[in-house]
């Protein structure tokens, strides 16, 4: 009778230690096995992401978190192998890099490849895909007033030369899997634009010809309120990729199913959730108590308790290519006040506190990893002296001899210069920024004030979509993602005078030309010179910005998550990515 109690109690604890999800090997034992039970093998991913996607049409979009859906949805014809350090330009929907003859480029394409819809992908994908860009960016001249929802795409300066040209001429099928695109004339940065999300094949049968893609997303710039559910394998939102979109909750969580059809073979993952957590600390502590799989770009006050818990690993990379900058509007002023402004700021101080040294100061527009890029310049730096002498030279603080001569004034009721600082909310960095840039532009005579945004409005900000939104800007904290490896895509996409991202409103002859040579050069040991001149130019005279920093590439996940591509582009790519208990 003692002996039966006792191997009920063992029975009963087995069972108990299986419901918790730990006792399966030992009940494997126990129950007469000789063999173990494995684990039970996870079947979602769970991703904490400070912002959903704002826009569902890749080509619309420009804000990093629409990239991290849309690049595990849609497929181009290249794209960038994110599981080798360099991220080499390899053929993704297309066979191999083409054949060129003049300003015609002949592509074979990838057979065997379906939409999610089921639609087949082929050289019509690639006409209707490409068409379709020049309708939406009104390269056609067709599109009309309120025509389609949100006007000419904001990515058309990707895609067109300086007077407005585009680069692509026409697209001709040739046969089922081969086309010919025909350029404008000479472009060097050609094939690099193709891996951008814009450029990704869409569903001819499925999407719209003449207008955006506007269900899934919620939110997207005041364009719709309040929470948003697509029902699932909604034939709107149909791409190649090895996930297909099910649903977006504004501001809750966006969730992506498996292709189980994908050309390449289905992923080891079926549920991918993109879990919406706005305030840093609580994105991070969410990855440390399990909630969520993988956390890109941790803060780093949490790596140590990262890399101390033994469920996380912490993975860094090579420095990364996102840039990290101080906009100054450069319509409001001029080179001076944008000399003093980046003299005074105590850029060590931001780099070793309030980034706790986890990352490197940026010294050009191009980030080290893009090629051409150039950081031997006289980038500026912390000195009061200098800065102070730009602002004597305008007239203000002539006589002064102590700091606080200049903080009193930052202080009073008449500074030499009052500015908002704009930003989005949640981003921990951004917000201890304000009350450096408080402290540090006081020493000038400059009275700071906050301008925190929510992520949908400051974007409106940035991108020019509401009355006078880059006018209401003064001074901001931004980062630049790459959407592709070349130099253009920083200083054209920023800083050219027609471009829908310059928000800084940069408008200067000198850098245009530049710029302009940039493109037109196809020979890139020429063009490399080009941008190194380029990059003088702009660190050394123009000063458009203080340039901020490079964070070095952290990506923090759950032990048992295996082969995210960590990688210096900062995309968010999930389809190589498996658990291995």
């Amino acid at each position: 009778m003692e002996m039966e109690k006792k191997n009920l109690a063992i029975v009963i604890l087995a069972v108990a230690l299986v419901a918790s999800g730990v006792g399966n090997i030992i009940f494997g034992v126990i129950m007469g096995g000789i063999q173990p039970l494995p684990p039970e093998q996870p079947s979602a991913i769970i991703y904490g992401t400070m912002y959903g996607p704002e826009d569902a049409d890749p080509q619309y979009m420009w804000d990093s978190a629409s990239f991290d859906y849309a690049f595990n949805v849609w497929e181009g014809l290249f794209a960038y192998n994110l599981s080798d350090p360099d991220v080499p330009m390899i053929p993704m929907l297309a066979t191999d890099f083409g054949v060129w003859d003049g300003n015609v480029i002949t592509l074979n394409l990838r057979q065997g490849v379906d939409f999610h819809s089921g639609t087949h992908f082929n050289a019509t994908s690639v006409k209707f895909s490409l068409d379709r860009l020049a309708y939406l960016c009104n390269f056609t001249g067709t599109q009309g007033e309120g025509d389609t929802l949100y006007g000419v795409s904001i990515i058309e300066s990707i895609y067109m030369w300086p007077d407005g040209t585009p680069v692509i001429d026409h697209v001709d099928i040739i046969s089922e899997y081969v086309v010919d695109i025909t350029l404008s004339k000479p472009y060097g940065v050609f094939l690099p634009i193709l891996t951008f999300t814009a450029a990704m094949m869409m569903d001819y049968e499925i999407t719209p010809a003449d207008d955006y893609i506007c269900e899934g997303m919620a939110g997207a710039y005041g364009y719709y309120e309040g929470p948003y559910n697509v029902l699932e394998n909604d034939p709107t939102i149909s791409g190649t990729g090895p996930w297909k979109f099910q649903y977006y909750a504004s501001g809750i969580e966006a969730k992506l199913i498996r292709n189980d059809d994908y050309w390449r073979g289905a992923g080891d993952i079926e549920t991918l959730i993109f879990s919406v957590i706005q305030d840093s600390d609580a994105r991070n502590s969410a990855v440390l108590a399990g909630d969520i799989n993988i956390l890109l770009d941790p803060h780093p006050s949490y790596y140590d308790v990262m890399r101390d818990d033994p469920a996380i690993t912490l993975t860094e990379g090579l420095p990364g290519t996102i840039t990290q900058y101080l906009g100054f509007n450069n319509k409001l002023y001029n080179k001076t006040w944008r000399s003093a402004m980046s003299y005074a700021i105590d850029y060590d101080y931001m780099i070793e506190e309030l980034l706790e040294g986890e990352a490197v100061r940026l010294k050009s527009p191009v980030p080290l990893g893009i090629q051409f890029a150039d950081w031997s310049f006289d980038v500026p730096v912390l000195d009061l002296t200098i800065a102070r002498a730009f602002m004597t030279s305008m007239g203000f603080g002539t006589g002064f001899t102590t700091e606080t001569d200049w903080t009193d004034v930052a202080a009073g009721t008449t500074p030499f210069l009052t500015v908002n600082f704009t930003y989005n909310l949640g981003n921990q960095f951004r917000e201890d920024m304000l009350v450096l840039l408080q402290g540090n532009l006081a020493k000038i005579g400059i009275k700071v004030t906050d301008s925190g945004q929510e992520w949908g409005p400051y974007l409106d900000l940035l991108y020019d979509r509401i009355p006078n939104g880059w006018n209401k800007l003064s001074i901001w904290f931004i980062g630049w993602m790459p959407d592709y490896n070349d130099p253009s895509n920083y200083v054209n996409s920023l800083m050219a005078n027609y471009s829908s991202s310059n928000s800084a409103q940069i408008n200067d002859p000198t850098l245009e030309a530049y710029m302009l040579a940039g493109l037109e050069e196809t020979d890139q040991n020429v063009r490399e010179q080009i941008y190194k001149d380029l990059q003088q130019y702009v660190v050394e005279e123009l000063r458009p910005w203080a340039f901020g920093y490079v964070s070095r590439n952290f990506d923090a996940n759950y032990l048992t998550l295996k082969g995210f591509p960590t990688n210096g582009m900062g995309y968010a790519y999930f389809y190589p990515c498996y658990y291995d208990l």
